[in-house]
């Protein structure tokens, strides 16, 4: 998932036409989806990137791709349109964690960031629509403060008697990428899926040492 700031950002109009759409019909398959990945839904997805996160292997940052920002937004969109774009190199790296072992982050390109950003966007307005109130997990405007709540007020007051607290152990390194399309298809017919695809394979370069962020 790309690095966002800024959720405050209203959704571009298009976006809210859809959304209300797929909120209308539950059962509605969007085709042609792909034309929706314009400059207009670019120009908003670059204002909620994290600027400050670390560069991927590009070694752009945000204030060098920022300097010709309209012209880098037009470039990348007709190579989506042209079928052009292709993913670079996640870098790899780790980070420690409280057992002593090591946690593999991603860091995307910036381009790949900002598409990744406006593809989740084009996605989010249409399943947004299907996920259950009780589902907070990378989720617009909720997450572990909201589940908490949820939880206190369901042991307190709906009488349960105990808790499991569980985890997935290396979750997106094991997910199986098919079966993720297969259940985006029950709404999402476009080709706009094939760039999500190509983020969810895009390949690591696992370099030991790296003399830039």
């Amino acid at each position: 998932m790309p690095d966002i700031a800024g959720l405050e950002h209203t959704k571009p109009t298009s976006l809210q036409a859809i959304a209300d759409k797929a909120k209308a019909k539950r059962t509605h398959r969007f085709g042609n989806l792909y034309r929706e990945l314009n400059e207009v839904l670019f120009t908003d997805s670059w204002r909620r990137l994290n600027k400050s996160a670390a560069a991927g292997v590009d070694r752009v940052k945000a204030r060098d791709y920022e300097k010709d920002l309209q012209h880098n937004i037009i470039a990348v969109v007709n190579k989506l349109k042209q079928k052009r774009y292709r993913t670079k190199l996640v870098k790899r790296h780790y980070i420690p964690k409280s057992n002593g072992k090591l946690r593999p982050l991603g860091l995307p390109a910036l381009e790949d960031k900002l598409v990744q950003t406006a593809a989740s966007q084009l996605l989010e307005a249409i399943y947004e629509q299907d996920f259950l109130p009780n589902s907070f997990g990378y989720r617009p405007m909720t997450g572990a403060k909201e589940a908490v709540k949820s939880l206190t007020f369901n042991l307190q007051y709906n009488g349960y008697g105990y808790m499991v607290e569980a985890d997935i152990k290396g979750f997106f390194n094991h997910l199986v990428r098919r079966a993720r399309c297969g259940n985006s298809a029950r709404r999402d017919l476009c080709r706009g899926g094939q760039v999500t695809g190509r983020s969810m394979a895009a390949k690591f370069s696992e370099r030991e040492i790296w003399d830039y962020f």
